[in-house]
């Protein structure tokens, strides 16, 4: 069924009826569709129908309700006309939901979980999401990656997630160091010479997207070994799509000299110079843009 015409579809439905599509098509782009669908559907009556879910001895009603009730939302008019999330609804119901199928016997229940404490965080769930570090499953790590806040402030919590996140940094899975290494560099402002080393052994992963986001948190950091990354960055055609998520941390008075005097004594190809001049013009804009 084409894409629009399952959209058109999934919004005129019941939630019961979007109920049985998302549960008979499980996992498909329907099945998809129909829990967005229901999310935006913020209420008592899709709160108690999610609760009556989750009790199911069928773990595909069970996951579906942890899907549905951890990104419940009260419904707004989207520009577009349509329907787009507005304020959480149901999130006490979700922490409890959430609670007991971290300890769900079907995996799927507890990977689904595990990714939605992600979006209804709090701090029972964070806390048991450090159980989950070294599982041996690569979807259930890449989870907890997604899922912990490593927060900016100095707390017992915070410190927690940043070790755990550390350590996902050197999973044998790319997509978990990936992830892993986004949320040390870019969704936290700690700065410490743990984070700052984990973030420099990561310009150094085989993953290019790895490397890229390692590279940006050592440049929210401020940290001028960023110069000895630069030549490779811009010579290498895979890595140098990373430049543009770069150029405003070189704006700041804590980059902008150095990269001033690395531009002037820069010497590589024609294409790598194009870039940089590009990146210096884009970042000189910045500095001169009113604030």
């Amino acid at each position: 069924m084409p894409v629009r015409k399952v959209r058109l579809l999934s919004a005129r439905l019941t939630g019961r009826s979007l109920v049985g599509m998302a549960l008979q098509q499980w996992d498909s782009d329907e099945s998809w569709y129909a829990i967005h669908e229901l999310r935006a559907r913020g209420c008592a009556t899709m709160v108690d129908r999610c609760l009556r879910l989750s009790r199911s001895r069928n773990w595909r009603k069970r996951a579906l309700a942890v899907d549905v009730l951890c990104q419940l939302a009260i419904p707004r008019t989207s520009r577009g006309g349509g329907f787009a999330p507005g304020e959480p609804f149901g999130v006490e119901q979700a922490h409890h939901v959430l609670l007991h199928a971290l300890d769900d016997p079907h995996a799927a229940v507890v990977l689904a979980a595990i990714y939605e404490c992600g979006h209804r965080r709090f701090a029972a769930a964070q806390r048991r999401l450090l159980e989950f570090v070294a599982h041996p499953s690569p979807d259930v790590r890449h989870a907890v990656a997604f899922a912990l806040a490593p927060g900016s402030d100095e707390t017992p919590e915070s410190d927690a997630a940043i070790a755990a996140l550390l350590q996902l940094m050197q999973d044998r899975d790319e997509d978990v160091r990936d992830w892993a290494t986004f949320k040390i560099g870019e969704q936290s402002t700690r700065d410490t010479p743990a984070i700052r080393e984990a973030l420099w052994r990561n310009t150094s992963d085989p993953h290019v997207d790895v490397r890229g986001e390692a590279m940006v948190g050592l440049a929210r950091r401020r940290d001028h070994r960023l110069f000895s990354l630069l030549p490779r960055l811009l010579e290498d055609d895979q890595w140098r799509g990373w430049v543009h998520n770069i150029t405003e941390d070189f704006a700041d008075d804590g980059l902008w000299q150095a990269l001033v005097s690395f531009a002037a004594s820069f010497q590589g190809s024609v294409a790598a110079r194009a870039v940089l001049d590009r990146m210096v013009a884009e970042a000189e804009s910045l500095r001169n843009a009113p604030h």
